[in-house]
């Protein structure tokens, strides 16, 4: 199976607070939608628990970039990490049928690794701030 569809992160875009794309992505990490679990088992009606979901929550997003000190979405990256702003975050899916997933969140983490004789890499952390609108994949 060589088909693109089946390389959905190869050319995949990520755009911070509607600004031109994140430049020289690397990886991106699990996007991690979760649940709580709300037991409701009425004791007198089952040998077995019940369950619901309860309130849901996305983990923080990790993105790996080689760093250029020259791109302006990367350099964006410290003023929204000064200021904790809320911002939209669009991951666009390079494949036949473009999909995206959209959430809102803030700069957590910003980490830059500038090794001696390699290319010097950042690591972004954002966390959803779920208080805009609910994350949403649309294919």
């Amino acid at each position: 199976m060589t088909s693109d569809t089946w390389f959905i992160g190869k050319n995949t875009t990520i755009a911070i607070d509607s600004s031109d794309n994140l430049s020289y992505i690397e990886s991106i990490g699990n996007i991690k939608l979760t649940s709580d679990d709300v037991e409701t088992t009425v004791y007198s009606s089952s040998d077995y628990k019940t369950h619901k979901q309860g309130l849901k929550d996305m983990e923080a997003l990790e993105i790996g970039t080689f760093w250029n000190a020259a791109d302006s979405c990367q350099n964006y990256l410290f003023s929204l990490h000064a200021s904790g702003k809320i911002v939209p975050i669009v991951i666009t899916f390079d494949n036949t049928a473009a999909s995206t997933f959209t959430f809102y969140g803030y700069i957590k983490d910003l980490a830059i690794d500038p090794p001696k004789d390699d290319a010097a890499r950042a690591t972004i952390t954002i966390q959803p701030a779920n208080t805009t609108a609910d994350p949403a994949y649309e294919a």
